[in-house]
């Protein structure tokens, strides 16, 4: 008997155990978080336009813009909702309204066109905010005969929408602070009726398409849509390196170079600059020149500040920092540089004085 009660009892560990540290036995609320992609049906909305099949009935079979209100006009039924609906959703809903009027109805809906997909990017992005994307219309030229003689003569044809995508909807961000985590990015979508409503949510490791190409990663992004970038409490310097390669970040940067420099204000430089290119852009350093400074923002206020000798030999140098939007290089003047400067100011307006200006050529 206690050898039986023992081997139960075991039996129901064992059980226990597999329930919490296996993660398919987790909630959907839960389990979402570490699933590669966030699966969800195209919601209508206004903007769309529906083709409605009237099998039978071609009087009825026609294009449907979606009004600002979400709505339809159908023949005999009038307005009818289709908010954020799933087209299978909206199809069912219809063979329910037209049972009244047709016998057996047989209807098909399908989208002839897709409104622009306006998400959030928010998280570790230089420029987080609400953007808009369209689909991509992708065309065919097929040459159509025309009149008597038959003349070819090109048309487009339309091929395919294209809808946007993750990295398409990143790159909107202008480029990412340095604990970005592309490993992470989160999705926030709202869910079918059908599914349940409300929310649903995952998490994409973008970085996956940026070094190996892996394209399953870079998921289709739909209009309502939220992406945040999580943060990395490490920096993390390989995916820096990885993202600067890319053309994930903006292709230019505006940076400011002040200082003893030959031209002082705001230069456009290439994404992947350092701060040897940025000084040699504003005309290299002049005479006299001392240590360099450099200074990046975040959104938070001053991030780094470096002050250090800056030498055009050697260009790798740990003080050579990769460049950012934003940042600020001031090239200052040395001990013999200020006190030049301090003299010419003071002098400048004497100079007419002969008695000053032998002075000085006699020290």
């Amino acid at each position: 008997m206690l050898r039986e009660f023992y081997i139960k009892n075991k039996f129901k560990l064992i059980l226990i155990s597999t329930l919490i540290f296996n993660s398919s036995y987790l909630p959907t609320s839960l389990a979402t978080e570490n699933k590669p992609e966030v699966k969800s049906e195209y919601l209508v909305n206004s903007g769309d336009t529906l083709f409605i099949e009237f099998k039978g009935i071609n009087l009825f079979s026609n294009n449907y813009l979606v009004s600002n209100e979400g709505l339809i006009n159908l023949p005999e039924i009038n307005k009818f909702n289709v908010s954020g609906k799933t087209i299978g959703e909206i199809e069912k809903e219809i063979k329910i309204a037209f049972q009244d009027y047709l016998i057996s109805p047989d209807i098909a809906v399908s989208i002839r066109g897709y409104r622009p997909v306006k998400f959030y990017l928010g998280g570790e992005v230089r420029v987080p905010g609400l953007y808009q994307l369209p689909y991509k219309i992708s065309y065919n030229i097929a040459p159509t005969v025309v009149g008597i003689e038959q003349n070819a003569k090109e048309t487009p044809n339309i091929q395919a929408l294209t809808p946007p995508r993750l990295f398409d909807a990143i790159k909107e961000g202008s480029g990412f602070t340095k604990n970005a985590d592309l490993s992470r990015v989160q999705i926030i979508r709202n869910n079918s009726i059908s599914k349940g409503g409300g929310k649903i949510k995952g998490t994409v490791n973008i970085l996956n398409l940026i070094k190996s190409g892996d394209q399953s990663s870079n998921i289709v992004i739909q209009d309502g849509d939220s992406i945040f970038v999580k943060r990395s409490e490490n920096v993390i310097k390989e995916q820096l390196l990885s993202i600067t390669r890319s053309n994930l970040s903006p292709s230019k940067i505006t940076i400011f170079v002040n200082g003893n420099v030959s031209n002082r204000g705001m230069i456009s430089m290439k994404q992947g600059s350092r701060v040897s290119d940025a000084i040699a852009a504003a005309g290299g350093k002049l005479d006299n020149s001392g240590k360099v400074e450099f200074i990046r923002f975040n959104k938070d206020g001053i991030d780094q500040r470096k002050l250090f000798d800056f030498d055009f030999r050697n260009k790798r140098q740990a003080n050579n920092p990769l460049l950012q939007e934003g940042d600020i290089i001031n090239v200052r003047l040395n001990l013999l540089g200020k006190t030049t400067v301090i003299t010419r100011d003071v002098v400048k307006p004497f100079l007419s004085s002969y008695g000053l200006y032998s002075i000085f050529r006699d020290l």
